[in-house]
């Protein structure tokens, strides 16, 4: 594992605003203002608590839900994490399967908090993902990763490609050996007279 990389907190605060202002904040508000302002002092003080409770549950399974929703860089391509309460889900698309990518800040208050758009661009497919934090760098370490990955293949090519004219294999001789013969290397320099050789005898 080479990196990871979230979503823009920002993604999720504003849904993690609303129910810390709305159903904990102006509930309670309302409970102890208007609706049973003696709640402190009876039994049903219990009920409302369970219900500040779970608030604080939904409240925490969201930020672990954003928390959870990862990019993941290793040496050979990219894990896409997508988590839930019932379920997991996770793609890997390998480098070489990578045909391009790009991130896009729209607004200025994208520029203020470095928050993008990335777009990653497969063979015969994209995937894009909304509100990541830092995309620029995001891009700059998969682009990184993708030269090394060109590099390492580039190292990894077939052998030298060796021409054959008319039946024989350029910068090569054929010797005897033992029962039959065998093509020898030639000196380099001989190249173009090897194959003149050859043409003239035909």
């Amino acid at each position: 594992m080479r990196a990871i990389f979230h979503r823009h907190f920002l993604a999720v605060f504003p849904n993690i605003f609303f129910w810390l202002v709305v159903p904990v904040g102006g509930v309670s508000w309302g409970v102890y203002t208007w609706l049973y302002p003696g709640i402190l002092e009876t039994p049903f003080l219990w009920l409302f608590e369970g219900y500040l409770f779970l608030m604080f549950i939904i409240v925490l399974y969201k930020v672990i839900d954003w928390y959870a929703d990862v990019w993941i860089l290793t040496d050979r391509g990219i894990i896409d994490v997508r988590w839930s309460l019932v379920m997991l889900d996770t793609t890997f698309t390998e480098y070489h399967d990578i045909s391009a990518i790009q991130f896009s800040q729209e607004t200025l208050f994208d520029k203020m908090f470095r928050i993008g758009d990335i777009t990653l661009h497969k063979q015969g497919d994209e995937m894009r993902v909304a509100y990541m934090y830092k995309p620029d760098e995001i891009v700059e370490s998969i682009q990184k990763e993708l030269h090394f990955e060109h590099e390492s293949h580039d190292d990894k090519a077939t052998p030298e490609m060796h021409i054959y004219v008319d039946g024989f294999r350029q910068n090569h001789e054929m010797t005897r050996y033992k029962d039959g013969y065998r093509y020898m290397p030639r000196p380099s320099n001989e190249e173009d007279e090897f194959v003149e050789k050859v043409r003239s005898q035909k």
